[in-house]
């Protein structure tokens, strides 16, 4: 199977040939994902099985879209058509991509499909080969939960996907058009003063032009859970890497416990960061989710030489990896957040917290929010 595990088989003769199929979910039960096999003829029941196909929910404008999982989504004008489609991540390290079949004023997106590598193959990713696999051991060797940027990294006229790992590390895919599909090559680690780049678990980062040179920069966390700028120069060596800090000079952290960072158990990872100039003064600000903060996503205004003022709590939001994503999604000049959702149905119940539907996906508009976003 071209996925690691995949559990809640059920059989049925889905073709109508007389011959019973399998159809299963994928991992962790992904609702986009559904696989089909077929069985070739042989005498035991447990052999013979061949992968045919995904079989991706049908698309309506009235459904919710449903992504692979615990979801992240960052939205790019994939297909260069001149609206916003919707590249998503996930507890699999399946990258997808929902284009969008209406319009930007109206949006309607297709049931999401899972991107190539440049061979044709599918692509898909594990922390057990991108890092340090994951601390809860071999069962999560073979996901990745990948948090993917589209950007054009090494400026080249092409998007590129920029993606934090489960294995602590963040990763480029170049792009490249193969007979007219945007497809990528196998991931690169960065590498930061010769060593791959240590950066906490299941993190979202941000891709932003920081210090106005021309090249395209990482928003992200250090090894222990501190936002930073690690700038960069269009390949997969970073140059260096500039702390942030508060107006009382101390780190911005995304965790509230710091364990010896070389410990890939520390309780840090589950968070993201999105720059953007929320008020329009001309300086960048920072929107982040942090899942150690009980699921809130939080403002800190930019106030120039690197420094941010005390965070403001926009909303709350509970979910092992959500976002955010910037866009002004109802076209109104007001920048807006978009969030992934998780599956924690029933986290309320030990967590007593709000809680999201797992794979939806969720705008909070900008004018509406404690700190409204700037008309631009």
């Amino acid at each position: 199977a071209p996925t690691a595990l995949a559990f809640q088989g059920r059989p049925v003769d889905f073709d109508n040939d007389g011959r019973i199929e399998l159809v299963t979910t994928s991992y962790f039960g992904s609702p986009s994902l559904l696989q089909w096999y077929s069985k070739k003829m042989t005498e035991s029941p447990a052999s013979g099985w061949e992968f045919r196909g995904f079989l991706n929910m049908a698309a309506h404008p009235e459904t919710p879209l449903a992504g692979p999982g615990i979801s992240t989504i960052d939205p790019v004008d994939w297909d260069n058509d001149g609206d916003t489609d919707l590249l998503l991540g996930g507890e699999p390290g399946t990258p997808m991509i929902a284009i969008n079949i209406g319009t930007e004023n109206k949006k309607v997106f297709s049931a999401p499909t899972r991107l190539r590598f440049t061979d044709g193959s599918f692509l898909e990713t594990y922390s057990s080969q991108l890092g340090d696999g994951s601390h809860h051991g071999p069962k999560e060797w073979f996901d990745d939960r990948s948090t993917p940027r589209a950007v054009d990294w090494d400026q080249d006229g092409i998007l590129d996907i920029i993606s934090g790992t489960q294995g602590r590390r963040i990763y480029w895919m170049k792009g490249t058009f193969v007979h007219g599909e945007l497809r990528f090559n196998n991931p690169k680690i960065f590498m930061l003063d010769g060593k791959p780049l240590l950066h906490p678990h299941r993190c979202f980062p941000d891709v932003v032009d920081w210090n106005k040179d021309g090249k395209l920069d990482i928003a992200g966390f250090n090894e222990r859970s501190d936002l930073v700028f690690y700038l960069g120069k269009g390949d997969s060596e970073l140059v260096s890497v500039i702390p942030l800090s508060d107006t009382h000079g101390k780190p911005i952290s995304a965790s509230p416990k710091i364990k010896d960072p070389s410990i890939n158990a520390s309780p840090s990872g589950r968070s993201g960061v999105a720059v953007a100039d929320w008020d329009q003064d001309g300086i960048l600000d920072l929107i982040t989710f942090k899942h150690y903060f009980d699921g809130r996503v939080l403002f800190y205004k930019g106030i120039g030489d690197r420094t941010f003022e005390e965070p403001v709590k926009l909303f709350d939001f509970f979910s092992h990896l959500a976002g955010p994503g910037i866009l002004d999604w109802n076209l109104d000049g007001h920048p807006d957040i978009l969030m992934g959702g998780d599956y924690r149905r029933l986290a309320g119940l030990s967590y007593q917290m709000p809680t999201e539907d797992r794979a939806h996906y969720y705008v909070y508009f900008g004018n509406s929010l404690p700190v409204p976003s700037a008309k631009k």
